[in-house]
């Protein structure tokens, strides 16, 4: 696909998943967010305990007190305006004073907590200097008082122990709120390449008129409904800040249930159950649908043809993976060639030798797609649901 994730763009998307996700804080605090960074006291990492001629000093290279930075942060009741105007009648020296709303489930603010906020240029530090539980609303939101800090920034960063980011679309779940900064780079880039791939699926294999997943075939229009059913069954079209997070793509048939014993002998389902001892190899012939009444086609259900799997050797047979796919998972076998990518990233997830890293994604990233039309017609959503299953354990 080449290189084609802007880092701004990131940065854009991230934010408006934030938005969509903090209506209800926005509506119950009557007012938006204001993005700050914050550093929270790192209880178990500092050691107030060394002598009280420390304790005093809390930002200093005498510190014993240890921070952790948590970028992207939001407060409520902030107004970066009202507060550049006070602070430049005021002076940087003078004392200035405010409070503002921590939301539930984010961080448990304490005195000597700082956050920092910029505002046309302008970065200013503050202290929290008290905390008051609100539960006003049945969820426990934090009030903390706050004045203007005249601690230098780049001190308080030489006592940064460890270092995260808010992931904002995880508010108001029970998924982890908090992510290291590194992490949060690589899910973000996974999202990205999701994205794409899907726009590529859509683009490539989505029937123009009918709202079904088609590929061709000597001009015929093959509809695999296995595969259908692995898309739906795990919700793979369903994406954050796009259009297909409201794309419904259709099975043909009412009674899914029927498709369940051929299921469970495709990839599709070995994935699902992270377990081979079913999976057969995946031929099949294309035979023309008959009269389906609840096809989304079916005034031109003649048109089109379905994927009938087959063990045995038959005329115009298609074969759609590597004939040693199957024993190269058992065996942890990987092909190592460029046009086989696909499949040792199969094997690697079977096999448990996957993780989310830069590697990976670049290689997913600068994959020819085009080159290998079948093959991304049925691996795509294989390697969609490999990339949110990896990347899902590092935010639940």
């Amino acid at each position: 696909m080449g290189k084609l994730i802007p880092q701004q763009e990131i940065i854009k998307n991230d934010i408006q998943d934030y938005f969509d996700q903090s209506v209800f804080f926005s509506n119950y605090l009557e007012g938006g967010p204001t993005f700050i960074t914050y550093y929270s006291k790192d209880i178990f990492n500092s050691s107030e305990d060394r002598g009280l001629e420390n304790v005093i000093e809390v930002i200093g290279s005498n510190s014993p007190v240890q921070y952790t930075k948590i970028e992207n942060f939001v407060m409520y009741n902030l107004n970066p305006s009202n507060i550049q105007s006070e602070i430049g009648e005021l002076g940087v020296n003078s004392t200035y004073e405010s409070e503002a709303v921590i939301l539930p489930e984010t961080v448990r603010p304490l005195p000597d907590d700082y956050f920092s906020l910029t505002y046309v240029s302008e970065t200013y530090l503050f202290r929290i200097t008290d905390v008051q539980v609100d539960k006003t609303s049945g969820r426990q939101f934090f009030k903390v008082q706050f004045e203007l800090s005249h601690e230098e920034i780049n001190q308080i960063e030489l006592q940064i122990e460890e270092n995260y980011e808010l992931i904002h679309k995880n508010l108001g779940t029970t998924d982890k709120i908090l992510i290291e900064k590194s992490s949060k780079l690589l899910i973000d880039y996974a999202d990205f390449l999701i994205y794409y791939m899907l726009n590529f699926y859509i683009k490539y294999f989505k029937h123009p008129k009918f709202n079904v997943l088609i590929y061709k075939i000597g001009g015929k229009n093959i509809y695999n409904e296995l595969l259908i059913k692995f898309i739906q069954n795990n919700d793979l079209f369903n994406l954050d800040r796009s259009y297909l997070n409201s794309m419904y793509i259709d099975s043909i048939y009412e009674d899914d249930y029927l498709l369940e014993p051929e299921f469970k002998n495709t990839l599709y389902y070995a994935l699902q159950h992270k377990t081979i001892d079913s999976l057969q190899f995946e031929n099949f012939v294309a035979n023309r649908i008959i009269d389906v009444e609840t096809a989304p086609f079916y005034e031109a259900y003649e048109k089109f043809y379905k994927t009938d799997y087959t063990t045995s050797v038959v005329n115009n047979l298609i074969i759609p993976h590597d004939d040693l796919l199957i024993y190269n998972i058992n065996s942890n076998t990987l092909y190592n060639t460029d046009e086989m990518l696909l499949e040792d990233i199969i094997i690697n997830y079977f096999n448990d030798n996957l993780t989310l890293n830069s590697t990976l994604l670049d290689d997913i990233n600068g994959f020819n797609f085009n080159l290998y039309m079948l093959k991304s017609y049925l691996l795509i959503p294989c390697i969609i649901y490999i990339l949110k299953d990896i990347k899902n354990k590092l935010t639940v």
